[in-house]
């Protein structure tokens, strides 16, 4: 299943990563997973609402835009909502995992280009991993489209797993330790600034994939640590990520 923003995207063939890297060659890729591997933030978004309806909140994308890709997401929420005080981070996280477990991200489709980007690296026996800030929620994901999240086998870190979420490094540095590849020769796929952020702390290169237009999250300001900011991951060639023998 296809997102449906990939009508709105040129899916006109690039080689926009390739280029701006000088060809330089990477041994490792770790993707995100909400806003870049599968579209699930306009869910996210409407389960927020519903929860923040009773205390009058209008939960929009300007909103959502500011506590993307966080591990420390339900405190985030409740601040920029200003509930603070009238419902504590924990009764949200919980009201949350409520919406998850009836099926608030079932039917999920995948972000544009991430099906063949991974079956193109998995193809090619590239080292990948997949590294999100999700927790209990990440297992119901997963079931929207099994095929995309096999081809990482055990490399997947969840917030859980690590001290500090992003946009501290630790997530990202143990996905490298999983797949055996230095800070310095991998490739992070990011949506969120938090993540960008996580990622050059980590020592690696950071390329954007804003989920939110440009009107909405000016890429020069909410982006600026990115090496490469990317419309989508079909502007990304996985020609300088080495795979199989290669990898060695």
């Amino acid at each position: 299943l296809l997102s449906p923003r990939a009508q709105n995207i040129n899916i006109m063939p690039a080689r926009a990563f390739s280029k701006a890297q000088g060809g330089r060659i990477f041994r490792g890729v770790i993707f995100d997973c909400d806003g870049l591997i599968l579209d699930t933030e306009r869910m996210t978004m409407g389960m927020i609402h519903r929860i923040l309806t009773p205390f009058k909140v209008v939960w929009d994308e300007k909103c959502h835009a500011k506590v993307i890709g966080r591990r420390d997401f339900f405190d985030k929420v409740i601040d920029v909502a200003n509930v603070r005080g009238l419902l504590s981070p924990e009764e949200f996280g919980r009201l949350y995992e409520e919406e998850v477990a009836h099926g608030a991200h079932q039917g999920a489709t995948l972000m544009p280009g991430v099906d063949a980007l991974t079956k193109a690296l998995d193809d090619k026996g590239a080292k990948i991993a997949l590294a999100t800030s999700a927790v209990k929620s990440f297992a119901h994901k997963r079931l929207s489209n099994p095929h995309v999240f096999e081809r990482f086998g055990s490399n997947i870190v969840t917030g859980d797993m690590v001290k500090n979420g992003k946009p501290a490094p630790d997530i990202f540095l143990k996905a490298a330790t999983m797949i055996g590849v230095q800070p310095s020769e991998c490739v992070v796929l990011e949506d969120s600034p938090a993540g960008i952020v996580a990622a050059k702390a980590a020592g690696m290169t950071a390329v954007a994939v804003p989920y939110f237009p440009e009107s909405l999250m000016p890429h020069d300001q909410h982006y600026s640590g990115a090496d490469v900011i990317l419309n989508s991951l079909l502007e990304f060639d996985h020609g300088n990520i080495k795979g199989g023998q290669e990898a060695t």
